[in-house]
């Protein structure tokens, strides 16, 4: 989470317009399959969301480190299936980030993926525990 709240903050200056226009394409994407509850879609496209932003950060070996927990960390995606209210969350939260990029306000972007980042972390590890609870009863 902090690491990626990072990576915003440094890519904010790096953004272009058709980097802007990148990012407005996939929050469209993002909001199809929102409405069509494809949970599993919204979570691969989530993934190249996130990697549209820190993908800018100029610091190689930042991005690589975000990949590879991105990597190790599958079940992240899995949130949208297993809670797909989170979806309509998690778009606004995408909304709400790009808007700070767009307004190079690279501190409030920053501060957005952080928040972003915990409450997806937070939605998993409740759906988790309640699904085990529910594979005991």
């Amino acid at each position: 989470s902090h690491l990626e709240a990072l990576a915003t903050e440094t890519a904010v200056e790096h953004v272009t317009p058709a980097h802007l226009e990148k990012l407005d394409r996939c929050i469209a994407a993002l909001q199809s399959a929102l409405e069509e509850g494809d949970g599993i879609t919204f979570g691969e496209l989530n993934k190249r969301f996130h990697q549209m932003i820190y993908g800018v950060c100029p610091y190689r070996r930042l991005e690589g480190l975000i990949n590879g927990l991105w990597d190790g960390q599958t079940k992240f995606q899995t949130v949208f299936t297993i809670n797909p209210a989170r979806m309509p969350e998690s778009q606004a939260e995408h909304r709400a980030i790009v808007e700070r990029i767009r307004a190079r306000d690279k501190e409030g972007a920053a501060r957005l993926m952080l928040e972003h980042k915990l409450r997806a972390g937070e939605t998993l590890i409740r759906a988790l525990k309640d699904y085990g609870k529910e594979r005991v009863a």
